[in-house]
């Protein structure tokens, strides 16, 4: 072979470096983008694909909670209530109830359950929710009154259902007895106007003095103060 033609040979077949290092620019940013797809496709997969893949799974949460412990924990998320004991006797039916209905800020549904008994409607058998709250206020007025934790409140009357009649003195505070809101009651040894008056410092909710059967409304509705028939 000529030597001009191994040199025309060897300039074919021999790429100049600036172009060698192109390719490889190429091949780096081909790199590149694919690890970006890449990328792109496992958060799409995170952001779609996950929650189905869980529902698919089934969930393993455990049963809804029942009323009684629904209300409880809803009231401890938004009270403080600390430890408290109460102890109410019906002067209906002769029951009671002694126990810590709250411990350590947290309610007890098994004692909320056995107040709502306590404080059914003594005439038809119903037995409502009774906000703990209405408790929390009783406590609160035995304790400024510097009693033990054990003094029995005899309760004259509870939760009532609208079928057990509204006398035309009570008006709008049957509504709260309705809702399981109100109590009517009296503290042995102790004279009812000193309770109503001491319930009233605490303006917790509506009190109402009855002088004539010596006893106390207490509700949870708006603070107020009145003296019944």
């Amino acid at each position: 072979m000529h030597r001009s033609d191994k040199k025309t040979l060897s300039t074919k077949n021999t790429r100049h470096p600036r172009f060698r290092r192109d390719d490889q620019n190429d091949n780096v940013m081909s790199s590149h983008s694919l690890f970006r797809k890449r990328s792109i496709m496992r958060l799409t997969f995170l952001i779609l694909g996950l929650p189905l893949f869980l529902a698919a799974c089934g969930s393993s949460e455990p049963p809804p909670p029942t009323t009684s412990q629904q209300r409880a924990a809803d009231m401890a998320a938004s009270d403080d209530v600390g430890d408290r004991f109460i102890h109410l006797r019906h002067a209906v039916s002769g029951e009671s109830f002694a126990g810590f209905y709250a411990v350590s800020g947290q309610y007890t549904p098994q004692a909320l359950d056995a107040v709502n008994r306590l404080l059914r409607d003594q005439r038809t058998g119903d037995v409502a929710q009774i906000d703990p709250k209405l408790l929390n206020f009783m406590v609160d007025v035995r304790r400024t009154l510097a009693l033990p934790d054990d003094q029995p409140i005899l309760v004259l009357s509870g939760y009532r259902t609208p079928r057990t009649g509204t006398s035309s003195t009570e008006g709008g505070r049957a509504n709260l007895h309705h809702q399981g809101m109100a109590i009517d009651l009296q503290i042995a040894g102790h004279n009812s106007r000193t309770v109503a008056e001491v319930a009233n410092t605490l303006q917790r909710g509506g009190v109402v003095y009855f002088p004539k059967t010596d006893h106390v409304h207490l509700d949870i509705g708006p603070p107020r103060y009145a003296e019944g028939k």
